[in-house]
């Protein structure tokens, strides 16, 4: 059953009623164990601005280099090494080949943990000052989701009219039957024609 016909189906319900103890536990543990990772690849993405470009540069070198060859460049070269090495996902070692052998310890023990948790937490009567204080959270959580969702559709439909806009002022091309081709007679002329007309740099017909 996909999200949508189960809030159809209960209408008026949380959606977080709709998850089973394996599905938040299984949530929990991806975000875990994959934080580090994850805020490292955005930390250095080149989309992100607020890193500045001599940082994103020193990640990409020393991000792919061995420990050996950081040794060799000496204490500053193992520095730099150890400040920008890559992040590994904290319970998974993915050296391994089945899924059950790459999970730690400590991995199978954070997935039990919220399991138990969550199956604590829906045997909660629901005045339950703890269950009341989580439909609080969830609401607030869900309240600001949907006007995020509200400013992205905004900003899309402001730029999809920018574009129309843009296109729209765009001055009309030749048609076909006035283009006169760089090896046919009055080719300069047509050419100085245009540039004036469409304010082209006639340097790029070269």
């Amino acid at each position: 059953m996909t999200m949508r016909e189960w809030a159809q189906k209960n209408r008026g319900e949380p959606l977080y009623k709709m998850f089973t103890g394996n599905e938040y536990a299984f949530t929990m543990f991806v975000l875990m164990n994959f934080k580090g990772p994850w805020k490292q690849a955005w930390d250095f993405h080149q989309e992100n601005n607020n890193v500045p470009k001599a940082e994103k540069d020193k990640f990409a070198k020393y991000s792919v280099m061995t420990k050996e060859d950081a040794e060799e460049g000496g204490q500053d070269e193992i520095a730099m090494w150890e400040k920008y090495m890559i992040v590994k996902p904290r319970f998974t070692n993915t050296k391994k080949v089945r899924c059950r052998e790459s999970v730690t310890d400590e991995g199978m023990a954070f997935y039990y943990r919220h399991y138990s948790l969550w199956q604590e937490f829906c045997e909660l009567d629901e005045t339950d000052d703890r269950r009341v204080k989580f439909h609080e959270i969830w609401d607030q959580a869900d309240h600001e989701m949907e006007l995020s969702a509200k400013v992205m559709r905004r900003k899309r439909k402001r730029n999809d009219d920018k574009s129309e806009s843009s296109n729209s002022a765009m001055p009309p091309l030749p048609s076909p039957d006035t283009v006169v081709l760089p090896n046919q007679d009055g080719f300069d002329d047509y050419l100085k024609t245009m540039s004036e007309k469409y304010a082209l740099d006639s340097t790029s017909w070269d």
